[in-house]
Formats: C-alpha cells, structure tokens, sequence
C-alpha cells in the first residue's frame, strides 16, 4: 500500500481523477477502470459524481455493470480514466493473476493502454 500512498500523494485531490486499470469498451469514449484491480476516484470526482450525477438516472443510469455504470456517469461528467502506469510505462493497478502476468498469458486487445513486457533479472 505503501506505493499507492506514494502515487496519490503526487496528485491534487482538488481535481476529478478516475484512476485504476484502463480497459477498451466501444461505448465509452476512454475506456473504462476495470473493477478487479479496483480503482480510485480523488475527492474532487467523488463530489461531482454524488452531487451532479449519482441521483439523476438520466446521467447515471441503473447498469448490471458496477464499473460500466460508474464510468458511464463519470463520462457524462468529462471525468475520464487517468493514465496511471509509471514512468517505465509499467501498470501501477494490476487485473490479473501474477502467474498471467509472469507467463505472459495476457491479450491486448481489452487494454486501453498496452502493456509493456520487460525483463527482470531477478526471475532468471
């Protein structure tokens, strides 16, 4: 958690970040934050979000989808996915199971921004 910490505290929460594991959907204009890597929203997007859109169906409306849905509303308020990957271009949110990731049995084709294979010296 300590990496988290060290990321947000390089971000203004006075501004709307929506932050997480960007994934491609056709229906929204930026992706969407996957749910199982979980995501963060800064105050600033949480306060836009309750008070411009969680009541009003028109903007958010019911969706099967929790991360659908919540990026659907967030859209609606030009609240988009941030890039959170670091300065190597590596992810700093991870969706997978560390033997996928480690095997490289992972497809782009879900993935907003694609992933960058690198090395480690360590694992042989």
């Amino acid at each position: 958690m300590e990496h988290m910490y060290e990321y947000l505290a390089t971000l203004d929460h006075n501004e709307p970040y929506y932050l997480g594991f960007t994934l491609n959907n056709p229906g929204l204009t930026r992706g969407y934050n996957g749910a199982g890597a979980g995501y963060v929203l800064s105050r600033a997007a949480m306060k836009l979000f309750i008070d411009r859109a969680f009541n009003d169906r028109r903007i958010c409306p019911v969706h099967v989808s929790e991360s659908l849905g919540l990026a659907r509303c967030l859209e609606s308020l030009e609240i988009y996915p941030h890039d959170t990957r670091n300065e190597h271009g590596q992810q700093r949110f991870h969706t997978y199971r560390p033997e996928e990731m480690y095997h490289g049995l992972i497809a782009d084709e879900w993935h907003y921004h694609p992933q960058k294979l690198v090395s480690c010296p360590l694992l042989g």
